[in-house]
């Protein structure tokens, strides 16, 4: 889960609350972008990037 700490309409407060038990008990985590609201790909691409990069390779390898 990647949130914008300036995110006004799906506010971090509400993620934390609803959102980030899910992605928890799931074996995620929440990662709080600051300086970034709602469009992150816009705002801070570079950040998301690497976020999404160290996601990936993270994944078991794929079954043949």
């Amino acid at each position: 889960l990647i949130v914008g700490e300036e995110d006004k309409a799906i506010a971090p407060g509400l993620q934390r609350a609803q959102t980030e038990p899910l992605v928890l008990n799931s074996g995620g985590r929440m990662h709080l972008i600051a300086n970034a609201a709602h469009l992150l790909p816009y705002e801070v691409p570079a950040e998301l990037a690497q976020l999404l990069l160290d996601f990936a390779s993270n994944l078991p390898p794929a079954a043949a």
